[in-house]
């Protein structure tokens, strides 16, 4: 890990613990890259300071009410942070994007 680390505090859903640990983003993406709309989606993935993963969704909202929802879980393998997020081209999104850092835990089957 070369990147110098930050410390993050991850909400999570109510009733679980929210999730503390130093580390670096490591695969961002937006449904709302532009933030023209009221609501939007923001897939994250940590890597922290002893190699675990935490993957994390937020619904995002500036409609006046309205809060952020935020969850996310903790992995000790790249490979299984895919199955946290529902499957969608946001999803492929954020594994591209995860590729470009860990080889080999992008959205792409290889077929020969």
């Amino acid at each position: 890990m070369n990147q110098e680390l930050e410390y993050y505090r991850i909400k999570r859903k109510r009733g679980q613990r929210d999730l503390a640990f130093e580390g670096k983003k490591v695969a961002f993406a937006s449904s709302d890259p532009d933030s023209q709309n009221n609501r939007w989606t923001e897939l994250c993935i940590y890597e922290t300071a002893i190699g675990n993963f935490i993957a994390q969704s937020i619904g995002k909202s500036i409609i006046p009410g309205e809060g952020d929802i935020s969850d996310a879980e903790w992995f000790s393998d790249i490979k299984d942070v895919q199955a946290f997020f529902k499957e969608s081209w946001l999803t492929k999104e954020l594994m591209d994007s995860l590729a470009e850092t860990f080889p080999g835990s992008d959205s792409v089957e290889q077929v020969d």
